[in-house]
């Protein structure tokens, strides 16, 4: 299994306090056969003066035929740790939705708190990683602990 990462900026939350709305979308490619496991997730504050906000961080996924309506990263930021490796197969990343994904799972894959002045890193060893494949989208929310949108970028890292 090969080693990808990328680094988003630029997330923001909606403004609704305690009210989840999805920050990035890994998107699978529909290629047979492929799934991939997160290792590692960094989440920080993001750009202009820092803010001093709590945040709710979840991940979950959904059917990527649901996978709602975002504004696509460019793929061409997915590093590979072996420069060796073929291409990333997550064929999508998504963040600043305006139509949340539908039929998101019920299952919560993962969470953490965290104040936008420092960060969070979660990481996951060997099979305890949530892994996400074929038509599907590995997403995680946030939601602000009050009224107040707060800006956030992600490192994230991933197996397949």
């Amino acid at each position: 299994m090969s080693l990808y990462h990328c680094k988003v900026e630029g997330i923001v939350t909606g403004a609704v306090a305690n009210t989840f709305t999805t920050l990035l979308g890994l998107k699978f490619a529909d290629t047979l056969g492929h799934r991939a496991k997160l290792r590692k997730l960094v989440i920080g504050g993001g750009g202009g003066a820092p803010q001093d906000l709590q945040v709710s961080l979840r991940l979950r996924k959904t059917d990527i035929t649901a996978d709602g309506t975002s504004t696509a990263v460019n793929v061409n930021t997915i590093g590979k740790a072996d420069p060796t490796a073929v291409a990333s197969n997550v064929a999508a990343i998504g963040k600043t939705y305006t139509v949340e994904p539908t039929t998101m799972g019920t299952d919560t894959l993962g969470g953490a708190a965290m104040n936008t002045r420092g960060g969070v890193v979660l990481e996951w060893p060997g099979d305890d990683a949530p892994t996400w494949g074929r038509k599907e989208c590995l997403c995680l929310e946030g939601a602000p602990g009050e009224a107040v949108a707060a800006k956030l970028e992600v490192y994230a890292c991933w197996e397949e």
